[in-house]
């Protein structure tokens, strides 16, 4: 009895561990992928955003076209960069596919 208790323990404690490594994995891309973002995200990312996990940019974000984006000046986190366009892996509508995403600038720029 008392090695079936052992056995349920180790599989709830690995299915615990699992779930928990697999969550925080779902955060580390979620960061990368919407990291200094300039506007306003929605959804699991808008939720980081407004935790703190996802840094905001300030480009312009009255833009909605791909070449819209470039040559605008911004910064994140106090670093000054640039604006690039990214797609929106949930493009939900068809116009407003992308978003303005800060740069930071390296040395060489």
């Amino acid at each position: 009895m008392k090695m079936h208790r052992t056995v349920v323990m180790r599989c709830l404690l690995t299915a615990l561990f699992l779930g928990v490594s697999s969550g925080a994995a779902l955060v580390i891309q979620t960061v990368q992928t919407y990291s200094a973002a300039c506007e306003k995200l929605n959804g699991f990312p808008g939720v980081l955003q407004k935790v703190g996990f996802v840094p905001q940019g300030n480009c312009d974000t009255r833009v909605r076209f791909k070449d819209d984006c470039r040559n605008h000046n911004c910064s994140v986190n106090g670093k000054s960069g640039h604006c690039v366009p990214e797609k929106k892996p949930d493009a939900s509508e068809p116009g407003k596919d992308y978003i303005c995403v800060c740069r930071p600038n390296h040395p060489s720029r």
